[in-house]
């Protein structure tokens, strides 16, 4: 299968499960036209922005979670990059410099999502970055509406099965900052296990279900199933 034609069949799953999780017209079509600004800059992060949400939403299937929250925000996580300078994703290698300006993509995200009225999905995006070693933005402004102590904490759980779904495909990536051999399976699952320790009970059970491991392909298959 080609690249274009890879593309195009992830673009198909996403409509699909779109239209599966009942996501109003008015939402769709905000989303189209965000990845759609997005993949001018950014070529890669749009492929990335729909394996993402792909994943989310099987993610949460299986966990018994959200999966339209899940996959909106998983779709839309990453839209603040359209707004970074666009020679910064023609490196191949990023000085400390060049990560900190990568950086400000989530709160990029966080104010194009609250211009959208998209306030739940802006929640859950601006924290996805929250739980690693080098956590950002370091510090987060306060919630958006009141809300209460359930609903913040749905929020932030949300969030960090979102970062895994964002840690998981950026594994697989090949590239300068990522080195230029694939990764394993064995070696990406050792390394959600570390980077997400907090989670590693989750992480398991999502390798034993099939989500996690499989890669992108497993994942669209699920599609075709209920085609």
């Amino acid at each position: 299968m080609s690249e274009k034609q890879d593309v195009q069949t992830l673009e198909e799953a996403v409509r699909k499960a779109l239209d599966d999780t009942r996501t109003s017209t008015e939402t769709q079509t905000i989303i189209a036209e965000e990845l759609a600004e997005l993949r001018t800059v950014t070529e890669q992060d749009y492929h990335h922005s729909l394996k993402v949400g792909l994943y989310s939403q099987a993610i949460a299937q299986q966990l018994g979670l959200d999966e339209r929250a899940l996959l909106i925000a998983g779709l839309l996580h990453d839209i603040g990059k359209k707004n970074l300078p666009p020679e910064l994703f023609r490196k191949k290698n990023w000085t400390d410099d060049d990560r900190k300006v990568m950086e400000q993509h989530v709160e990029e995200t966080y104010n194009i999502l609250i211009r959208r009225q998209l306030s739940f999905t802006a929640e859950i995006a601006l924290r996805h970055h929250q739980r690693q070693e080098h956590p950002y933005p370091e510090i987060l402004p306060p919630f958006l509406h009141y809300y209460c102590h359930e609903t913040k904490k749905l929020i932030t759980h949300l969030s960090e099965i979102l970062a895994i779904a964002d840690t998981y495909d950026a594994y697989h990536r090949v590239n300068g900052r990522n080195g230029h051999v694939p990764l394993t399976e064995e070696v990406i699952k050792q390394k959600m296990l570390r980077h997400h320790a907090h989670q590693r009970d989750t992480i398991t059970k999502l390798y034993d279900g099939g989500i996690l491991g499989r890669g992108v392909n497993e994942t669209l298959k699920h599609y075709d199933r209920n085609a």
